[in-house]
């Protein structure tokens, strides 16, 4: 049986940049050894910067080869404008059409 309290979820709003690296990090370490599916909620994000979206890279790189299943609930238009920009859309699994990394 499925259910939200068998999944990690991460809800993040307004700024994603270099002054909340630290703090993502931490809550992406915590989902990854929790071992349970992740769901990062992000429809309230209103900037994502370069180092953030690197954080993010690695995070689903690093549930990709633990079996960790990560999905995206909502994200906002700037999340995914800013994954694109930088050609990162396919890796966060944002460009349109695709489904969620992890297994």
């Amino acid at each position: 049986m499925s259910g939200e309290c068998e999944k990690t979820i991460i809800r993040w709003s307004g700024s994603l940049d270099i002054a909340q690296a630290g703090r993502l990090y931490d809550e992406l370490g915590a989902a990854l050894a929790a071992g349970r599916p992740v769901v990062l909620d992000a429809v309230r994000v209103e900037r994502a910067d370069t180092s953030t979206l690197q954080l993010l890279c690695s995070f689903f790189r690093e549930a990709q080869a633990r079996g960790v299943r990560v999905e995206w609930g909502e994200t906002s238009c700037a999340l995914r404008t800013a994954a694109s920009t930088l050609n990162l859309d396919a890796l966060l699994a944002l460009a349109p059409g695709q489904r969620a990394g992890g297994t």
